[in-house]
């Protein structure tokens, strides 16, 4: 069985707590395959003494091997702490009756190393938060562009962007806190845990985030191979490979027997190395994409990416009349207006052209005509279809063609 609750620095004592209860129900910790996902098997009610304990098993340049690893382990075991799972740097254990108190030496050295760590996650969450904000301001200017009727990647970011935001600022506060509420504590049995990480607002703000983006991904690269091809999606999966390589390597750097001042230099290359390789292949794969035109003289029909808000996006090519139409289909009347709108507001933006922008619906028979800041590009908005055409609409036969496609 499954359960969601978010393992941290300030709450691993109330996580701790729950596992014990957990047996107790007849359920025991099996393995914490995520900081904020718990495995459990189902056994006999029981009374489990379990203990978490913070262990340098990851850091910023170095990581234990798996020989010091071993005998980390053997050691504990002398101690009757026998261990489950590892969630990073924290250390799930089953304790034997008798077991000893700690795995350190005082409770100052345990403190000591809790302090770090949380030094340490405080400064990456800070860090994150305002790289992440500086990103949402990007993302939320896009997601109240046309973009999101076009492809899904912005329309699942930008709520996974508010949710992850929120979850940092959260853990921020929930450190801080902490940091406040055991400021001078001295025995590691007078640590007071943090509700605030262990609240299932907290773990379902995460685990909603990650589901947003994942989802938003895998539907825009689908949306892209199914509309351009797989060559064209290469470029989307490079920095998703490039991710990949980056955590496999560094977490072969930090098990290296080198000192730490030699890893910093080989990640330093390899940093500048997968620059390089990006700038030079990146490219070549966007240019190498060919064109996607079709030689049709007549109503040439081409179908270009949507989103799940949309229910048809086509090109149209009139070659004789010298005219280009993207007609695009949304879900119903009230998102054709919303889209629309935004089209109108970003052909208002433009710096130089703004003033080409004029409502010329009552010279139309339809529902509403723009002409837009480009001369004879135009926008019509008829029931829930938004066409922007290209081309002279004043044509008696263009306005024919128009109204052939009207009908959805």
């Amino acid at each position: 069985m499954l359960k969601f609750r978010y393992l941290s620095y300030s709450n691993f004592g109330l996580i701790k707590e729950w596992y014990e209860e957990m047996a107790k129900d007849g359920w025991q910790i099996e393995k914490i395959p995520l900081p904020f996902l718990h495995n459990f098997k189902k056994s006999e009610p029981e009374e489990i003494k379990y203990r978490i304990s913070l262990a340098r098993n990851e850091g910023a340049f170095s990581a234990f091997t798996k020989e010091e690893l071993d005998e980390f382990d053997e050691m504990s075991d002398d101690l009757g702490w026998h261990l489950i799972d590892r969630s990073f740097n924290m250390n799930l254990y089953r304790l034997e009756d008798g077991a000893a108190d700690s795995l350190y030496n005082d409770d100052i050295e345990e403190i000591k190393v809790l302090n770090k760590g949380l030094n340490g996650e405080l400064i990456v969450l800070i860090m994150s938060f305002l790289i992440f904000l500086f990103n949402f301001s990007f993302i939320s200017a896009t997601f109240y562009s046309s973009d999101i009727f076009y492809e899904n990647f912005i329309l699942f970011l930008y709520p996974g962007s508010i949710l992850l935001l929120i979850f940092i600022l959260l853990s921020i506060i929930d450190l801080i806190s902490f940091k406040i509420k055991n400021k001078n504590i001295e025995k590691a049995s007078d640590i007071k845990f943090s509700k605030i990480s262990y609240s299932k607002f907290y773990v379902v703000a995460i685990v909603l985030s990650l589901l947003f983006i994942f989802v938003g991904t895998g539907l825009n690269l689908f949306s892209t191979i199914l509309n351009r091809g797989f060559k064209a999606t290469l470029p989307a999966l490079v920095p998703i490979l490039v991710s990949l390589i980056i955590f496999f390597t560094i977490k072969n750097i930090k098990k290296m027997d080198t000192k730490t001042i030699n890893k910093k230099k080989i990640m330093a290359i390899l940093f500048i190395f997968i620059f390089i390789i990006i700038n030079l292949i990146v490219p070549k794969l966007i240019f190498s994409i060919p064109p996607y035109i079709d030689d049709s003289t007549i109503s040439e029909v081409r179908e270009l990416p949507k989103s799940i808000l949309t229910e048809s996006h086509i090109e149209y090519k009139l070659e004789d009349l010298g005219i280009e139409i993207e007609k695009t289909v949304v879900k119903n009347s009230d998102l054709a207006k919303i889209l629309f709108e935004r089209e109108v507001k970003n052909a208002k933006n433009h710096p130089y052209k703004s003033e080409n922008v004029s409502d010329i619906t009552s010279e139309f028979p339809f529902e509403k005509t723009y002409s837009l800041a480009y001369e004879n590009t135009y926008l019509i908005l008829n029931d829930k279809t938004v066409f922007k055409i290209n081309g002279d609409i004043y044509n008696e036969k263009v306005l024919q063609e128009l109204e052939k496609l009207m009908v959805v």
